[in-house]
């Protein structure tokens, strides 16, 4: 009776469904390291510095200012870009990504992710993913840009129609 119930509890436990080791940090790193990850992080970067440059110019280019006041501002911006490229630079962002895909993926999914990245398909999606974001950006910035312009349109005519003291009609 004991040999059959501990035969059964092993039947038991082999049945049951093994917890998936989690990933190694160094295995994180490596996956990170072939899909270039610091340079995902350096564009995302550069592409909210262009952001807030244009915006900056934008708000800015509503108002006169005086040379000295566009220095200042300058200034500020510059100030600013410094915080947001510190805060969201690899060095900064490095663990925490290890992290998150320690927490999301098992050792499996990030061993094949590694041997699909270090192939050739691997290799070509690395190559041309940022390219066809790059071209995707291209095409879909007019759009934006049309539908920003026709918002900033009616704020600016809003303001215009405000009433002192009162609300702006619908």
């Amino acid at each position: 009776m004991r040999r059959t119930l501990g035969l059964f509890l092993l039947f038991v436990a082999a049945a049951l469904p093994a917890r998936a080791a989690p990933p190694t940090a160094e295995s994180v790193q490596t996956l990170l390291g072939l899909v270039k990850a610091d340079a995902l992080i350096q564009a995302m970067a550069n592409g909210i510095d262009t952001a807030l440059r244009r915006d900056l110019v934008q708000f800015a280019g509503s108002r006169p200012l005086s040379p000295d006041q566009q220095h200042d501002i300058e200034a500020v911006f510059e100030q600013y870009s410094l915080e947001i490229r510190a805060a969201v630079s690899w060095d900064a962002l490095m663990s925490i990504y290890v992290r998150v895909y320690q927490d999301t993926f098992t050792q499996e999914e990030i061993d094949g992710l590694i041997a699909f990245y270090r192939g050739p398909l691997g290799t070509a999606v690395i190559e041309k993913v940022p390219l066809a974001a790059r071209r995707s950006m291209e095409v879909m910035h007019p759009r934006l840009q049309e539908i920003v312009l026709r918002m900033k349109n009616a704020v600016d005519q809003k303001l215009r129609d405000a009433k002192p003291g009162g609300r702006t009609t619908p």
